[in-house]
């Protein structure tokens, strides 16, 4: 789902790539598409004190080390890509484990 399709009390999920943690949370305001410089953007808020600014087409946004999406198969892959990711840097610390003991 894009996210100028959100409607309030739509569910947004946040991955935060730094703590490995998923929250969810629900819409609670969308703003009508506006420019903004050279893109078409929405606020979405999913509370009083935070609101995200996304590119109204896009189906995932950034923020820091958030990843943000409305549509759970979007955000799936940036998970798997952070997974296979942490399993080649494990992968090769063994290799560097390996190393060490043999010398």
């Amino acid at each position: 789902m894009m996210f100028q399709d959100c409607r309030v009390g739509d569910t947004i999920y946040i991955f935060d790539r730094s703590t490995i943690c998923l929250t969810t949370k629900n819409v609670v305001r969308v703003s009508a598409p506006y420019p903004d410089r050279n893109n078409i953007v929405v606020d979405v808020s999913v509370d009083k004190f935070t609101t995200y600014v996304f590119k109204a087409s896009d189906k995932i946004g950034y923020c820091g080390e958030l990843a943000i999406s409305a549509d759970k198969s979007v955000l799936m892959r940036v998970v798997e890509a952070q997974m296979a990711s942490k399993e080649r840097q494990v992968s090769k610390l063994k290799e560097i484990i390996e190393q060490l003991n043999e010398e």
